[in-house]
C-alpha cells in the first residue's frame, strides 16, 4: 500500500510543470535560492498533509535517513 507521502510525488510533478517552462533546478547559489516549483510543492505538501510548517519541517528533516535506508 502507498503510503500518503509517496502519493503525493505525483504533486511535484505537477508543480514543476504549473510553474516553469524550463524546469529549474531545485536550489541555486546566491541571491536566487530555492526555485519557484519547490515552495509550490513544499506549500502543497504542507496543506495535503494538514501539517504546520513546524511539524512539515520535522517530516522533511526525516526524509533523509529514510531515503539513504532504502539505498
Amino acid at each position: 500500500m502507498s503510503s500518503k507521502l509517496s502519493r503525493f510525488t505525483e504533486v511535484v510533478s505537477l508543480a514543476q510543470k504549473a510553474v516553469v517552462v524550463d524546469l529549474d533546478p531545485a536550489f541555486k547559489e546566491g541571491e536566487t535560492g530555492y526555485a519557484d516549483w519547490v515552495i509550490v510543492a513544499i506549500h502543497s505538501l504542507r496543506e495535503y498533509l494538514g501539517h504546520t510548517y513546524r511539524q512539515l519541517l520535522d517530516v522533511l528533516h526525516e526524509m533523509h535517513g529514510i531515503v539513504a535506508n532504502q539505498t
